[in-house]
């Protein structure tokens, strides 16, 4: 274990996200056993990004361009989760965050199919996406990827290739306040006028995808979000019960710098305070528990 525990907290949370996702088991063992304290997070996680980069330059530099190709998109998610829930300092963060970008553009040409780039504009600034369409005859319909909203569309790129495998083209999104978009853009409720331009960018540029697109995700709190923003609901309580994990400091970080002061939630938090041994409870929602805490609370 970590000296940290913020380090252990967030490794006992996330491993089945970075395996899925990419990170190779043995890399995780090494930025495991190399990482004992928060402040080392992103230098370390680059550090090993830049070991798969410089491999890809090097099989790029022989016309390996496959294998190369695969060593960018695993520098780039491993750049990605550098900068993950790390803010302080923000110059390690914008350095993780543009070698992911650089590392992703360069795999794009020699993915199967390849990566294209789209920017849509959007409240003036710009949406950025990645669409990529499979190798079949006719219409194929599009799958538009959201993701959570501690993630971005570079991270989708498991996702994109099994939707590819069954026939759909996949666009992969940062919405607003997500990803390459939260530096030109909050996060915002209105996705109903986002994804409408994406709609159209893509039926403009790409005619024959024009009436294909459907639209999955990880931001599964949309619709709760826009039920309140746009209907001009009443002030409502919300406990939330962080367990000691990782929500109390997502909750506070998104909610209290995310521009949504349209949202009338009266937020009361409950053990807010990051502990790796859990001291109150386990920090599972599903167990039956666990919900009654919440609704006993919520009836004080």
């Amino acid at each position: 274990m970590a000296r940290d525990p913020m380090v252990d907290t967030i490794f006992s949370h996330f491993t089945p996200r970075y395996l899925a996702t990419g990170v190779d088991p043995n890399d995780l063992d090494r930025l495991k056993a190399r990482i004992d304290r928060w402040a080392d997070w992103c230098r370390i996680w680059s550090e090993e990004a830049k070991r798969h980069e410089q491999h890809g330059a090097g099989e790029a530099s022989k016309g390996r361009r496959v294998t190369a190709a695969e060593s960018y998109l695993r520098a780039a998610i491993y750049y990605h989760y550098g900068k993950h829930l790390f803010a302080k300092p923000p110059q390690e963060f914008q350095a993780a965050h543009d070698n992911m970008l650089r590392c992703y553009s360069l795999a794009a040409a020699d993915t199967d199919p390849p990566m294209q780039r789209l920017e849509v504009p959007f409240a003036g600034a710009r949406l950025h996406g990645w669409l990529r369409v499979p190798r079949v005859a006719g219409k194929p319909p599009v799958a538009i990827i959201l993701p959570g909203l501690d993630a971005c569309k570079e991270e989708l790129h498991a996702w994109s290739d099994a939707f590819l495998r069954r026939g759909l083209a996949t666009l992969t999104l940062d919405g607003p306040g997500q990803g390459e978009t939260s530096f030109t853009l909050p996060i915002s409720t209105a996705w109903g006028k986002a994804i409408g331009a994406v709609i159209d960018a893509v039926e403009a540029t790409f005619p024959v995808l024009r009436g294909t697109i459907r639209d999955y995700g990880t931001l599964k709190r949309r619709p709760f979000l826009r039920y309140f923003a746009e209907d001009n609901r009443p002030q409502t309580r919300l406990d939330r019960d962080a367990g000691n994990g990782m929500a109390g400091y997502t909750v506070p970080a998104v909610l209290g710098t995310a521009k949504l002061g349209a949202l009338p939630l009266d937020i009361v938090p409950m053990y807010f305070e990051l502990d790796g041994s859990f001291p109150n409870h386990e920090a599972n929602p599903l167990e039956p528990d666990r919900k009654s805490t919440r609704l006993n609370s919520s009836h004080t």
